[in-house]
């Protein structure tokens, strides 16, 4: 049976990267890691089962990261932003995929488990918590795809990426390729990881197609969003401008909804600098 999948990619969870230059494209550095990036990207979808169609989410930066010369001729690649709130999930909703992963995706901002640690911008905002907890990229990621029908299966990225996927479910396979906290802090190879990527894929392939089910994922009841910003201007303006919004101290608010996608809507004007 072909299969459909997604995959939303960013570069800071990627072999090597412990430093900002490295994934910001206006640095000589940053064309390395874009190619590892790309490699990786390679072979997570070449390791794909018999498949139809991949769509890729570039999901860093300018989101016009990934080198095309790398991929399959059956991958569709979405690049750049728009105003879709899905953001870094963007495409999830265009049609029905089998299954979905997260590549390169790295610690929460506040967590203080990477040097790349941050959550959507390191220069905007310190931490983001969704009903009490300490969240990143990944969660939004894990719960967008789930929003959408989308079991997510595999993630590729620091320790605190897969472990933070791993507690919402922890059926999702994952492949580490660093950890900077504790004693056994390491940094794969570039080998190392394309390894890794095939094995714990197939892992991957092979453990949902034997039961589906066990990557399903009910989203909580309701969501409390607390978001502190950098510049406590930013959280005054946004407190004023963006309605449901809660100011609950100088430098952060909170938003509280029963629906997720009302959640990602809000978080979106929440984000926008004004």
């Amino acid at each position: 049976m072909k299969q459909s999948i997604y995959i939303s990619t960013d570069i800071e969870g990627v072999a090597w990267t412990s430093a900002w230059d490295e994934g910001d494209d206006e640095c000589r550095i940053y064309e390395v890691f874009r190619t590892i990036m790309s490699v990786e990207l390679a072979t997570l979808t070449e390791s794909v089962i018999n498949p139809s169609r991949i769509v890729l989410r570039d999901a860093h930066g300018s989101g016009k990261n990934v080198l095309k010369k790398f991929m399959p001729k059956y991958v569709r690649l979405i690049r750049g932003w728009n105003k879709e709130a899905t953001n870094m999930m963007r495409g999830i909703d265009y049609k029905k995929y089998d299954f979905a992963c997260l590549h390169g995706y790295h610690a929460a901002g506040g967590s203080n488990l990477s040097p790349l640690a941050h959550t959507f911008s390191s220069g905007s905002f310190k931490k983001f918590t969704l009903n009490g907890k300490l969240v990143g990229e990944t969660t939004f990621a894990v719960y967008t795809a789930a929003y959408f029908g989308v079991p997510l299966i595999y993630v590729c990225g620091d320790y605190a990426a897969v472990t933070e996927a791993q507690s919402i479910n922890p059926n999702i396979i994952g492949t580490i390729t660093k950890k900077f906290n504790g004693r056994d802090k390491f940094m794969l190879s570039e080998k190392d990881v394309l390894e890794k990527i095939k094995s714990d894929f197939a892992d991957a392939q092979k453990s949902f197609y034997k039961n589906k089910k066990k990557f399903d994922i009910k989203l909580p009841e309701k969501f409390v969003l607390t978001l502190q910003y950098m510049d406590k201007n930013q959280a005054a303006l946004h407190a004023k401008k963006v309605a449901g919004v809660k100011q609950i101290s100088t430098d952060t608010l909170e938003y509280r909804t029963n629906d997720y996608m009302d959640l990602l809507k809000t978080m979106r004007l929440m984000k926008l600098k004004i």
